[in-house]
């Protein structure tokens, strides 16, 4: 099946002289790329959904300080 697809030049230049150095057609890498692709999309869509677990720490509350107080404290070892 023939397609027209629009690319920008510097892009298909790129393209064109991986081929070349894979010893590839252009054909090839279209297929190639468009195949990736689907088999991509296929793993994203089986992957589970990541959801962040709501968390609730207790405990004493530390004492409000600046951050700056806080990578001071840090390095009160090193």
């Amino acid at each position: 099946m023939e397609t027209t697809v629009d690319l920008p030049e510097s892009l298909l230049e790129e393209v064109r002289l991986v081929a070349e150095r894979r010893g590839w057609t252009l054909k090839t890498v279209f297929e190639e790329s468009l195949r990736n692709f689907v088999e991509m999309e296929e793993l994203r869509k089986d992957a589970p959904l990541f959801r962040l677990q709501h968390t609730i720490v207790t405990g004493k509350k530390p004492p409000s300080m600046t951050f700056a107080e806080m990578i001071e404290m840090s390095y009160l070892d090193r």
